[in-house]
């Protein structure tokens, strides 16, 4: 019947523990969020508005494959020992039945510190198939800065490195690599 696909259900669910601390034995350990959500599309479900954030096929390394139907779910923790420093840890699981899997894992930590160097770092992993054409992917992204404030100077220290392996079936492979290391040291001068 066609009628039938036109009608179409959608769940979003999330969930976030937030804790204001946390303390063992009168010992403070610091603060840690939890967060979830839970994202599934039926088949015949059609939005009228967006409901992909940008980049959301980057996110899941899903290419310009496009299926009516999919379901998320993605777990995040967040640990901070201290207000200055955290750690960041997240899992991702993204299915379209049986032909499109992908699973990220990410890891971030951020330090920013008046009397230390501020560091961030921002490791990411995708594994992913779609089983229609046979590919196999694998993709690591990171990325992170070291900022650090001494007198009137402060040194700039950026990085960035990606690898993408692709694999098409028995006989193409495909992919690229890139590192980018960059530095700058500005200057403040006082008035006069």
């Amino acid at each position: 019947n066609p009628a039938d696909k036109k009608n179409g259900g959608a769940v979003n669910m999330g969930l976030s523990l937030t804790p204001k601390s946390i303390f063992f034995k009168g010992i403070e350990f610091g603060k840690i969020n939890i967060s979830s959500r839970y994202k599934k599309r039926g088949e015949n479900f059609y939005s009228i508005d967006r409901t992909k954030e940008v980049e959301y096929n980057r996110k899941w390394d899903l290419g310009s494959s496009e299926s009516p139907g999919r379901e998320e779910l993605e777990l995040n923790t967040v640990f901070s020992p201290r207000s200055y420093v955290s750690l960041d840890a997240g899992v991702g699981r993204f299915r379209t039945g049986e032909s499109v899997k992908s699973d990220r894992n990410s890891m971030q930590f951020n330090l920013s510190h008046a009397s230390l160097p501020k560091i961030f770092y921002l490791r990411e992993s995708i594994t992913s198939s779609r089983g229609s054409n046979s590919y196999d992917g694998g993709w690591v992204r990171e990325r992170g800065n070291v900022v650090y404030n001494i007198g009137p100077f402060k040194p700039v220290f950026k990085f960035e490195r990606e690898n993408k392996k692709e694999t098409y079936g028995e006989f193409s492979d495909s992919g690229f690599k890139f590192s980018d290391i960059s530095g700058r040291l500005e200057y403040k001068g006082g008035s006069s």
